[in-house]
């Protein structure tokens, strides 16, 4: 018989909002949690955003949007989120 994985909370779409979704949850209590992402890779939008001006209020410097997004990333692997690309 097959097992069926079960989680707290699952977040739809690993674009910024997704990511921080899921650190927001974690940080409040919920540890396990599960992004689901349409694309190959997390980040959405902050992959062509090349700008600066990201992660002032979060990490007080300024990111562009790539940069912004392999941070998040990497929080979001540090606190064990589960990732399921497509």
């Amino acid at each position: 018989m097959e097992q069926v994985r079960t989680y707290d909370l699952v977040v739809v779409g690993g674009g910024a909002a997704g990511l921080a979704a899921a650190l927001t949850a974690y940080e409040n209590g919920i540890e396990d949690i599960l992004i689901l992402e349409k694309e190959p890779w997390l980040g959405g939008i902050l992959q062509q955003c090349i700008h600066n001006g990201f992660g002032l209020h979060t990490f007080k410097e300024q990111l562009s949007g790539p940069e912004y997004k392999i941070i998040l990333f990497y929080l979001v692997l540090i606190v064990g989120v589960f990732v399921l690309l497509s």
